[in-house]
């Protein structure tokens, strides 16, 4: 009967720590804003130890963000396609112009280009206040 008690206290613990745990470890992302007409995917890619690694692929409907989470802070190279056509690259990062991500949460507008609506810039946005 006394291992009840105990095994309580242990649980209300845990409990009440789980919280503060829980908001030190949020994961930090980049958000895209589609401001297209069009339906886009954009997929992001990072190099570690000379390899290329891509991210998931993110299709983004016109009007709506997407955020992708949980990356590793260094430099990020993203790559936007058209959605209906996905071999058709509107927007890909240039070797020496990566998106600098140091663990803290960038929002960015996809948005095009006013003399060709066939390529695409991405221009960061402040996040909004919940």
């Amino acid at each position: 009967m006394k291992r009840l008690p105990r095994f309580l206290k242990k649980a209300a613990l845990a409990l009440a720590v789980l919280p503060l745990l829980a908001g030190s470890l949020r994961a930090a992302g980049i958000g895209f804003k589609n401001d297209h007409k069009i339906p886009i995917i954009v997929q992001g890619a990072s190099l570690e130890n000379n390899v290329v690694r891509r991210g998931q692929p993110l299709l983004i409907y016109p009007g709506k963000t997407v955020w992708d989470l949980n990356l590793k802070p260094g430099n990020r190279f993203i790559t936007i396609y058209d959605a209906r056509q996905p071999s058709r690259i509107l927007y890909q990062s240039p070797a020496n112009g990566p998106i600098p991500f140091q663990d803290q949460d960038l929002l960015f507008s996809i948005r095009p280009l006013p003399n060709n609506p066939f390529r695409v810039v991405p221009v960061q946005i402040p996040i909004p206040a919940p």
